[in-house]
């Protein structure tokens, strides 16, 4: 412990007679440490599950030909709960929305009904008050809700006078009797209030899926023995009702609610532990120069009796107290980093309030401390050791880098060029993508178009003709607004995504024996939408006000349904059978109705005057700036209904924007790994160049002295550099290349070429290390032969 702390003071004198080393390699391992220990916060914090044994948490889900992953139904829920020995606990949720009385205006809220015990299985209780009882799950019980923390704080400021109150949703009182914590599963999107299943409207026939189930396995309960026993028990209810065959599929719960974004994060984890290795790479770079110019003081301490291993705990030493150093202020600024995307991002975040330094993450950071120092430690304290101590003691002797120090500068400059390569293609790769996105045609304008959510009651409006009525009658009072273009009302908000896909069957198929029958994407569409949205009418005409309900039903198609079903032929009268037969009057071009990242399938447009959701989205195109427009649509709708909820309030343009966000934060985070890469391969350069340099000055002085110009100085360092720059891009484009078309899986849709990436990673990193080794060089080259020739 004695010499421990010795060591410590000791390398804390070396630090100090160095500051300028000693600064470079703090901010160096700062970055490193710093931005790995960023990644880690978000994954540590956001995706992980919160609940006690959630390893032991599944979702179970139906399986059916053509389509793999879709909810369960109310009667087999029932059955699997009822037969299942696999499970401590099955519960089902059902997430809708409704529309709340608010003091202020009526406003739609993300509700969910869900079955006896949900928060139990998941190991949570109310903040306050109390979960429900079991009667308050029977058919004709008084109506109850449970509100989360959110709705307690925004609707009556955290007041615990909230349980007993009742509140009205969907004109439906009910007694608040307790208070979620937040950390509840949200399934689609976070609920404000929750009510008992049995609540919920009577779907309760076979095949009519729209619960999300999730089961806690009994301990020793493997998930293949599970899935095995569901499986049974639903052929069992497959036999008496064999209109409805299908399987049963389960997942972990953690796999299901954060997948995508799981794989994108651990993509990045990777990129930042390369950033790590770079900013070894320099720093066993700088500590062999170091170590190289220390070789007489380490001699001079053998010759007084310090073994080999007291030398080699001294040098690791230091590298350790670097490395810790480095981790404290990467920590500091992890957390700084941390906090900009819950400042601006919070979307993106399952549970933002979670990303926090806790012991685990303390843990991490010290580990990866000390991998690190021992890492960029070993390579130089090892070469030193292996000197010749006796030799290095000589009165005079100059001590030069031998051939083996100079083959590992080498090889560590050529790593750190090929890892630099791999994330700056990486880095350009995800550039071009969203580049790619932003100039992708979205099939619609969105500028200057307003879009607002309207779902009427089905307590208010509970006939089809009611809620035709209304839209019709908004619709025209919308267009009568100063500044609006043209109205249009639809079933999905712009990028937002079709709500369903429903099975069909077309004029001329030829494969309806096979079993396997093709998908669509439902859109319910006012007349005019496609002239409001400027989606070009490719064939035929776009509906029209004689589309009514007494009409022959008729539809629109998109181009690729039409290209693909009739080939060579005109799709125009053709018919199709999906929520009854229709006829197709038109083709329009394709949409990207989920976002230019996701392809456009087959898309099927009906008319909401035949077939009216109560749920639609309002669309205004305006000769103003949209946003100015809002109050005034919202009072229009409220003339027409003072207790209906207007939600979603936004411009289409924004809805374009957020349907790339995750590609453009992406993008944000590989560049800023790409130009920290650049950063440190250039600082890794400079230093070897630099080192080289000022320990070949007697050299170069020499060879000025037998008639050797500058240039021809200048020629010989960039020549050598360029060989090692060769060889390092070479390698990073051979390590490149396979992961390119890797990278491209996770971006639909992409058309970039991983080879001009390469290409121009490549080029990046030869000027920017060319320049890094200019700079030396040209110090090399005014180097005055009797100045050097003097130097010893």
């Amino acid at each position: 412990m004695w010499s421990l702390r010795q060591d410590l003071r000791f390398a804390l004198r070396q630090l100090r007679k160095s500051p300028g080393f000693s600064l470079t390699a703090v901010l160096t391992l700062a970055l490193g440490i710093g931005a790995n220990a960023a990644i880690f916060l978000v994954l540590h914090g956001s995706l992980r599950l919160p609940f006690p044994q959630a390893d032991r948490l599944v979702v179970v889900r139906n399986t059916y030909p053509g389509s793999e992953d879709t909810p369960g139904s109310l009667p087999d829920f029932q059955d699997w709960r009822r037969q299942s020995k696999s499970f401590s606990a099955l519960v089902a949720v059902f997430p809708t929305r409704m529309t709340y009385l608010s003091k202020r205006e009526p406003v739609r809220v993300p509700v969910a009904y869900a079955s006896e015990g949900f928060l139990s299985t998941f190991g949570l209780s109310p903040v306050l008050g109390r979960d429900f009882l079991p009667g308050e799950h029977q058919k004709g019980a008084a109506p109850v809700y449970l509100i989360s923390e959110e709705f307690w704080k925004d609707q009556f400021g955290g007041n615990p006078s909230v349980l007993g109150s009742t509140i009205t949703l969907n004109a439906r009182p009910g007694t608040v009797v307790g208070v979620v914590p937040r950390m509840v599963p949200s399934f689609y999107y976070e609920p404000q209030v929750w009510m008992p299943l049995e609540a919920a409207p009577p779907y309760d026939a076979h095949g009519t899926n729209f619960l999300s189930v999730v089961g806690r396995l009994n301990n020793g309960v493997s998930l293949a023995s599970a899935r095995s026993e569901l499986n049974v028990i639903q052929g069992q209810i497959d036999k008496q009702f064999p209109g409805n065959s299908h399987g049963i599929m389960l997942r972990p719960l953690a796999q299901s609610m954060f997948g995508d974004i799981r794989s994108v994060t651990l993509v990045l984890l990777a990129a930042v532990g390369f950033i790590l290795l770079i900013a070894c790479v320099n720093l066993a770079n700088m500590l062999l120069a170091r170590a190289t110019d220390r070789l007489r003081e380490f001699a001079i301490r053998n010759a007084l009796g310090a073994s080999v291993r007291r030398l080699l705990q001294q040098t690791l030493t230091e590298s350790l107290l670097l490395a810790c150093l480095g981790a404290i202020l990467g920590l500091i600024c992890a957390v700084a980093v941390t906090r900009l995307p819950l400042a601006v991002w919070p979307k993106f975040l399952l549970r933002p309030d979670q990303v926090k330094v806790d012991t685990t993450v303390i843990l991490f950071t010290v580990g990866l401390a000390i991998l690190t120092g021992l890492f960029f430690g070993i390579i130089p304290a090892l070469h030193v050791l292996r000197e010749n101590f006796f030799a290095a003691t000589r009165e005079g002797r100059t001590l030069t880098e031998t051939r083996e120090q100079n083959f590992t500068r080498s090889v560590l400059m050529v790593s750190e060029i090929a890892l630099a390569t791999l994330l700056v293609a990486g880095a350009l790769s995800m550039a071009r993508y969203f580049t790619e996105l932003l100039h992708t045609d979205p099939g619609i304008n969105p500028d200057h178009v307003l879009s607002m959510n309207v779902s009427l009651s089905p307590a208010r409006y509970a006939k089809e003709e009611q809620q035709r009525q209304f839209f019709q009658q908004l619709v025209e009072h919308l267009r009568t607004l100063p500044g609006v273009a043209s109205v249009a009302a639809s079933s999905d908000a712009p990028f937002a995504g079709h709500a369903q896909s429903s099975d069909f069957e077309y004029e001329g198929q030829s494969d309806r024996s096979s079993g396997r029958q093709p998908f669509a994407d439902d859109a319910f569409v006012s007349p005019q939408y496609f002239e409001t949205m400027q989606v070009p009418v490719l064939q035929g005409r776009s509906f029209s006000q004689r589309d009514q309900q007494d009409a022959p039903k008729v539809v629109v198609i998109n181009r690729t349904m039409a290209e693909t079903l009739w080939p060579g032929q005109d799709p125009i009268g053709k018919r199709i059978t999906i929520l009854g037969e229709h006829q197709v009057i038109g083709v329009v071009a394709d949409v990207h109705a989920a976002g230019v990242a996701q392809p456009a399938g087959f898309q099927v447009y009906f008319s909401a005057l035949q077939h009216t959701p109560s749920d639609m989205t309002v669309l205004l195109r305006t000769t103003t700036e949209p946003l100015a427009l809002a109050a005034v649509a919202k009072q229009a709708v409220y003339r027409l209904d003072p207790e209906q909820a207007v939600s979603n309030v936004t411009s289409a343009d924004q809805l374009a924007a957020d349907s790339i966000a995750g590609q453009r934060v992406s993008t944000a985070l590989s560049g800023s790994l790409g130009g920290l890469a650049l950063l440190l391969a250039s600082i890794g350069v400079y230093g070897v160049m630099a080192y080289s340099v000022s320990r070949r000055e007697r050299e170069f002085g020499i060879r000025m002295a037998m008639g050797a110009r500058p240039r021809d100085i200048l020629s010989l360092l960039l020549r050598r550099t360029g060989y090692l720059v060769l060889i390092g891009v070479a390698l990073g484009a051979a390590l490149t290349l396979p992961l390119s078309r890797w990278l491209s899986t996770l971006l639909p849709g992409s058309r970039s070429s991983g080879a001009l990436s390469v290409a121009a990673a490549a080029f990046a990193l030869a000027a920017v290390a060319m320049f890094a080794t200019y700079l030396p060089a040209r110090r090399a080259a005014s180097v005055q032969p009797m100045s050097a020739l003097r130097t010893e």
